[in-house]
């Protein structure tokens, strides 16, 4: 079986298709710095009393949470 030459709209659905990965995989990426940067800021926040409100820290890792969450039920 011969492979055939792909057509425009092959080659445009692949573009789709790559540009759909790359933009889910930058997403992702931007989750997990997110999610780093506010369990740090988090911990920092417990280990140095005073430093900064424990409340605003936990806030910042349950948004983070949330926008994890949501990305993942876009992604499934």
């Amino acid at each position: 079986m011969a492979l055939r030459e792909p057509t425009e709209r092959d080659i445009k659905s692949a573009k789709r298709a790559v540009a759909r990965i790359v933009s889910r995989h930058e997403r992702f990426l931007q989750a997990n710095k997110q999610m780093r940067e506010a369990a740090n800021s988090a911990a920092r926040a417990i280990q140095v009393p005073g430093r900064r409100p424990i409340n605003k820290a936990v806030r910042e890792v349950q948004a983070a949470a949330r926008f994890q969450c949501r990305m993942l039920r876009e992604y499934k």
